[in-house]
């Protein structure tokens, strides 16, 4: 060969067989064939450069015509007549969506030169279907496939479940059987934990509560007026009793050890119902102890009255004096406690802590009801009578009363007893009467009285009944219903107290 031809030899054989356009020359050709396929089938769709468009005839006839130049146009191999969609890109949608749209779009017939049709594209759009269908078939071979493993599988799973059931619930009923026997057994001793931790519980509230209650019930402020006697002493003076501490007491000076006292005074007017005292643990405890409280008499007078007489025991700790509710229902604000004598000691009197304390509060309890209403109603013309009302309770604070009538408060009615005056209805016309029997008479007989028994001989006699006599009788008999339900009811208080 000539070695001259080499280098162009060189050049070419690289080129060899590829296309710019379509990568390969057979790819060329393959879509030249495809090309000429969709041009000899009416009604496929084409991609030219005014927008996608459907093919209808080619090659296209040429028109009748006289000219004789026209003769050898017949037929036409370079012009084709498509009838245009309407639009100039692909719709991002389906395939029934995208058909739809097309249905709807405007179309219009027009001629165009094969130049201006684009043959990769409208090869392109019946690759693109031919992938779609065989990737759709790919897919529902792959999907048919794994529908039946999948059935397969469910198969043996049901299969293998009811068998594990089995097995889990036989276990289960085991396991539950066991658990029931030792449930029930160790049942009763959670209860009585549970029990005895709320009566705790129980019992350790109500111990709290009640010295909280105690200490919003304590008398604060208080202080010592003056004393009998005393040591003027840093660590036993007379203010050391409301410390609380037992390093530090009130002690009373050498060799007194009897009739000593201590006047004290609150910030405003308190009833004391309790006193709390902390005692030295030895014979200088005082031992009996008499509360007292301060009376004014008059502008700058007054006199000390007795409230409570107690007796100090020899123990350590606190101790709490009760005094009667008779006793601790009158408010004062000066008070004195006494120390008759101690446990047998000669050097003093010591106490360590003091303290007073109100009354614990109570509901009011009904005692009594005492009324003569029934026996000492005064009958027609009879005079006016007095009728006692007597109702007894007790509380803390003391019971205020207050009397109503017929639901309305009766003025100045604040006491536990209430004395009526009772005067018998008096009609407004009267008529004589003159009994045919002792021959007296009797001026004060209403006019609409129809039952009259004469005073001095008892001969009774009746009389036709009037409207205003009925309704007299209906309202005492109301009335008399009404104190029946009111007895009724004080009974069943009484009762349940």
């Amino acid at each position: 060969p000539n070695r001259k031809a080499w280098p162009p030899l060189k050049k070419w054989l690289p080129r060899y067989g590829t296309d710019l356009q379509y990568g390969t020359k057979r790819l060329r050709r393959i879509s030249y064939r495809v090309f000429s396929s969709v041009m000899a089938s009416p009604g496929y769709e084409l991609s030219t450069r005014y927008g996608g468009a459907s093919l209808a005839q080619f090659p296209l006839e040429a028109l009748h015509s006289f000219d004789p130049d026209v003769e050898d146009l017949r037929l036409s191999k370079e012009t084709a007549r498509v009838i245009m969609h309407g639009y100039s890109m692909s719709v991002p949608m389906s395939h029934a969506n995208r058909d739809r749209l097309y249905d709807r779009m405007p179309h219009y017939t027009s001629f165009l030169n094969l130049q201006s049709i684009h043959v990769a594209a409208t090869v392109g759009i019946y690759v693109l279907r031919i992938q779609c269908l065989y990737r759709g078939r790919t897919a529902w071979l792959e999907v048919n496939e794994r529908r039946i493993r999948r059935n397969a599988a469910r198969t043996i799973q049901r299969n293998y479940r009811i068998r594990y059931r089995m097995k889990c619930w036989l276990a289960m009923a085991m396991q539950c059987g066991w658990r029931c026997f030792a449930a029930r057994t160790l049942l009763e001793f959670k209860r009585l934990e549970v029990e005895k931790a709320i009566i705790v519980q129980c019992c350790y509230r109500q111990l709290k509560s009640r010295r909280l209650m105690d200490l919003r019930r304590l008398v604060d402020p208080i202080e010592i007026l003056k004393m009998s006697s005393s040591k003027d002493d840093v660590i036993f003076g007379p203010h050391r009793m409301f410390e609380t501490d037992r390093r530090t007491f009130w002690c009373s000076a050498p060799q007194r050890v009897s009739h000593e006292w201590m006047e004290f005074k609150t910030g405003a007017k308190v009833c004391i119902g309790q006193v709390r005292m902390l005692a030295a643990p030895n014979t200088s405890s005082p031992k009996n102890v008499v509360l007292e409280r301060w009376r004014p008499t008059g502008r700058r007078g007054g006199v000390w009255r007795h409230v409570h007489r107690f007796e100090i025991w020899l123990m350590r700790g606190w101790q709490m004096i009760h005094v009667p509710r008779e006793a601790a229902k009158w408010p004062a604000r000066k008070w004195r406690l006494r120390f008759e004598d101690n446990h047998g000691s000669s050097e003093g009197i010591a106490v360590h802590g003091l303290q007073f304390y109100v009354p614990k509060e109570d509901n009011p309890v009904v005692g009594s009801v005492s009324h003569d209403i029934e026996r000492k109603v005064p009958q027609l013309g009879e005079d006016p009578i007095d009728v006692e009302l007597e109702v007894k309770a007790s509380a803390w604070p003391m019971p205020e009363y207050q009397w109503y009538q017929n639901g309305k408060p009766v003025e100045g009615a604040n006491d536990a007893r209430l004395v009526l005056n009772v005067d018998p209805m008096q009609p407004a016309y009267f008529k004589a009467f003159k009994c045919i029997h002792c021959k007296k008479r009797c001026k004060k007989v209403p006019d609409y009285a129809y039952q009259v028994q004469c005073g001095y001989c008892g001969t009774p006699y009746d009389f036709e009944e009037l409207e205003k006599a009925v309704e007299y009788r209906h309202s005492l008999v109301a009335e008399e219903v009404f104190l029946n339900k009111c007895m009724d009811q004080v009974t069943q208080e009484q009762d349940n107290a």
